[in-house]
């Protein structure tokens, strides 16, 4: 879902986790080195490495959520996979190398709550060829069948995730009766998609769509028709619609149209296709929406433009 994707990344409590993360990893790599080479097996010159890796990757996470644009925390959690990976390759206890494993679960579910599922699918790819080419390199696991446990669940504990995760951001933006968005998921992406018109300096238009004897139809009815008209009409909009443009339902028989690079002529073309594909009556009020104005300030409009229409009918 979109969205302020970068601010979500910059103030992100998983991100700072992220960090403290590799922070101690870097730690326990110089721990090591103090410790020596007998209490995990690898030369004390890797150790060095890996702990300044380390810390050099925590440093770029950290300031990535301050100063960077959003591709930062894919390169921090590849880099972090490739690290572990490289581990592998220098420790000579196979015990490390399952402990590796397992460290590379534990970024594929943080992945999973950050990465969209084309960056997912890339982050999964290399963490995969990456662990198994080190453990191909120097492969001291006494079971071989070990390390393919290992990519299964890395794979499948991170697909599992991201796909809750999916299913909880939806929950929270989308109505579950139509499927068109709800209020929290209107502001959302809104924004998103009004940042995109503002770069490109094409118009906006946003429409409130109120149905006409609504409660009527409830009444005579049945409240379970009624759902079905509403969710009948989001799917008709939607089909007419393009896949640039918003339908929220805002209450019980009110929704919001956000029509990107859309003037109020065709805006007045788009409504008159809707009417033909629906099957209930309703009024509507359309406004371009004004770059000093939020979508609260042009739902408002609109909604007294729809009012103003529907008086004029009674």
């Amino acid at each position: 879902m979109l969205v302020t994707g970068v601010q979500e990344h910059r103030s992100s409590r998983q991100v700072k986790a992220l960090v403290v993360v590799q922070a101690i990893a870097s730690l326990v790599s110089y721990v090591f080195v103090f410790a020596g080479t007998a209490s995990d097996g690898m030369e004390t010159r890797y150790q060095v490495l890996l702990g300044t890796l380390w810390a050099i990757v925590a440093l770029f996470t950290y300031l990535g959520r301050r100063f960077l644009p959003f591709w930062f925390i894919d390169v921090s959690l590849l880099a972090s996979v490739l690290l572990l990976s490289l581990s592998v390759t220098f420790t000579p206890s196979g015990v490390v190398q399952i402990l590796d494993g397992v460290g590379l679960i534990g970024f594929g579910i943080f992945a999973a709550y950050q990465l969209s599922g084309g960056r997912l699918a890339v982050f999964l790819t290399v963490g995969t060829i990456a662990y198994l080419y080190a453990i191909r390199q120097h492969y001291v696991l006494k079971e071989p069948f070990v390390a393919g446990i290992v990519m299964i669940v890395f794979v499948a504990s991170t697909v599992h995730v991201w796909y809750l995760v999916q299913r909880l951001r939806d929950a929270a933006v989308i109505d579950p009766l139509t499927g068109a968005f709800n209020r929290k998921g209107l502001f959302e992406r809104a924004a998103a998609v009004r940042a995109v018109a503002d770069r490109n300096s094409q118009p906006t238009a946003v429409v409130v769509i109120d149905l006409d004897r609504f409660k009527q139809f409830n009444d005579q009815f049945g409240h379970a028709a009624g759902d079905r008209l509403l969710a009948q009409l989001v799917a008709a909009w939607r089909n007419d619609l393009r896949p640039s443009d918003i339908v929220a339902r805002i209450g019980g028989d009110e929704f919001v149209l956000v029509l990107p690079n859309c003037d109020d002529e065709q805006a007045a073309a788009t409504l008159i296709r809707l009417r033909a594909v629906s099957d209930g009556d309703w009024t509507a009020g359309a406004v371009q929406w004004s770059g000093n104005g939020n979508i609260l300030d042009a739902v408002d409009q609109a909604d007294r433009v729809m009012y103003e229409a529907k008086q004029r009918r009674t």
